[in-house]
């Protein structure tokens, strides 16, 4: 990557934002994830999990209390019809408040097994 960031900084760049995307953040321990969830705002929430996946939806409410979650459903549905470019630039905001989160030690984002001890 340093190479590439000599020869060419932006794609370098573009090379890093897309090394990590929104949909990674949801293989997140349950633990990091509501540190995660925690820190972003709601209306940020509900604009990124407009057409997300069910898993990811799943996951979210998985890991906020059954109040929030069903507010949190109540608003995803009210929203209404929204632009690509709106729900992309919500996505990437909450990517980096997650990479912020991890570079601050509060959240773990990837692991490999040899990575982690208990």
């Amino acid at each position: 990557m340093n190479s590439i960031k000599e020869v060419d900084p932006e794609l370098a760049e573009a090379l890093n934002e897309n090394m990590f995307v929104f949909e990674d953040l949801f293989e997140a321990d349950d633990r990091s994830l509501q540190v995660l969830l925690r820190a972003v705002d709601q209306k940020q929430l509900v604009a990124a999990l407009k057409g997300a996946s069910p898993a990811i939806l799943e996951k979210v409410l998985k890991n906020v209390s059954q109040r929030s979650a069903g507010m949190l459903r109540e608003d995803i549905e009210a929203r209404g019809p929204m632009r690509l470019a709106e729900i992309e630039g919500a996505r990437k905001e909450i990517v980096t408040a997650a990479k912020a989160l991890e570079a601050e030690g509060k959240i773990i984002l990837r692991t490999d097994a040899a990575d982690l001890l208990t």
